[in-house]
């Protein structure tokens, strides 16, 4: 992916319509499954890079939505 989107690239400078020409790029030289592996790790990232602050003792990006201390994932919505 870093060989595609570049050193400099920013994660919010990614867009789903690079994503989409990224996965055709990758499909021409492996199988689905590298690239599902692959875009795992990429939403993996893009979810970090939305749930996780910037820096200790920062607040949440999104303001209300975090996540549970154990079970799955849950948005709290007023």
């Amino acid at each position: 992916m870093l060989a595609y989107f570049g050193h400099d690239t920013a994660i919010g400078a990614i867009t789903s319509d690079a994503i989409g020409r990224w996965r055709d790029h990758r499909l021409q030289t492996v199988t689905g499954s590298t690239v599902q592996r692959e875009s795992n790790l990429l939403r993996h990232l893009f979810t970090l890079a939305v749930t996780a602050p910037a820096t200790p003792g920062s607040s949440h990006p999104l303001g209300h939505g975090c996540r549970t201390t154990s079970g799955p994932l849950s948005w709290l919505t007023r």
